[in-house]
């Protein structure tokens, strides 16, 4: 693990900068239309990442479930189960 720190280490800022982001004003309205999304659904960000589309959902509103993917690759490898990680939630 700390060949990947040492490899992202100082290089938040450049990250943060470059990564492309989601943009609110093409994907809520979408979401609206296609599935009905109202603000105070609870949405499920899974894979979440970064959480750049939990950040969209938490500005309008969105009482927001984020599950990273790192934990189900890592419960695969020590062998837990899910039922075994707690689940956070966000709220703005």
């Amino acid at each position: 693990m700390s060949v990947h720190v040492e490899r992202f280490s100082g290089r938040v800022a450049e990250y943060a900068q470059y990564r492309e982001r989601y943009d609110p004003f093409v994907a809520l309205p979408l979401l609206e239309k296609w599935c009905g999304l109202v603000p105070d659904w609870t949405v499920a960000d899974i894979a979440a990442g970064t959480g750049t589309l939990s950040d969209v959902f938490l500005a309008n509103g969105h009482r927001v479930i984020a599950v990273g993917t790192r934990y189900w690759i890592n419960a695969g490898r020590f062998g837990a189960r899910p039922s075994e990680k707690p689940v956070r939630s966000f709220e703005h």
